[in-house]
């Protein structure tokens, strides 16, 4: 998935007027963004030696795509934040609606959240995962954050993430769950896209008004 506004945001830091018009280091903040955006949305295998069982690799890829894409949203929020001189800009401010994959995400909300204590999740992420698993919340951006937090942290693992025991911190994560895994990190990619294109819109108004 290449970013869909990325030529237009090209042409617009070639302008003579973007040195005096620009935050110092956007250029810099936007580049590292779209190196992590193209990591996460171009790894498409990954390879183990000795090899690991399929099922067992294809686990393990759609964890750290996921973990990618959500460090590309991280690191957009930071061109953001220069961009418009705001702190308080967060991917966890995000709404990522998506009904039916957040009914397959439920179980596995409800099984972070109960083991929140163990994989050291605030307390806020605790309580919105209570309610995402609860009620029939479409924003699967909570579990995002969450399983985001417990892959880089070494608890979201394989052998956990395929087996089919429910007291599992992974909840019984099948083929079905790493699909849904997979989901997630596209849809993550996807809003990536659009909160750029705003970007660029943005810089693109700023420069025209001078």
């Amino acid at each position: 998935m290449t970013l869909s506004s990325w030529n237009s945001f090209n042409k617009l830091r070639q302008d003579k007027k973007w040195a005096s018009v620009m935050p110092d280091g956007l250029t810099h903040l936007v580049n590292l963004f779209r190196a992590r955006h193209d990591l996460a949305s171009t790894l498409k295998s990954i390879e183990f030696e000795p090899e690991f069982s399929k099922d067992t690799t294809r686990a393990y890829l759609a964890g750290t795509r996921l973990l990618l894409s959500y460090s590309a949203g991280e690191a957009l929020i930071k061109a953001l934040r220069r961009f418009k001189g705001s702190k308080s800009l967060s991917v966890t401010n995000w709404v990522l609606k998506a009904p039916e994959l957040a009914n397959q995400l439920r179980p596995l909300a409800q099984v972070a959240a109960n083991r929140a204590e163990y994989y050291s999740l605030s307390d806020s992420t605790k309580k919105k995962l209570l309610h995402f698993s609860e009620t029939q919340d479409a924003d699967v951006r909570p579990i995002a954050t969450a399983l985001r937090h417990i892959h880089a942290h070494g608890g979201l693992t394989a052998r956990k993430m395929l087996q089919n025991d429910q007291d599992s911190t992974s909840a019984a994560l099948s083929s079905g769950f790493v699909d849904a895994i997979e989901q997630l990190s596209e849809l993550i990619l996807k809003r990536c896209d659009l909160e750029f294109t705003k970007l660029t819109e943005s810089i693109s108004a700023c420069m025209q008004s001078e």
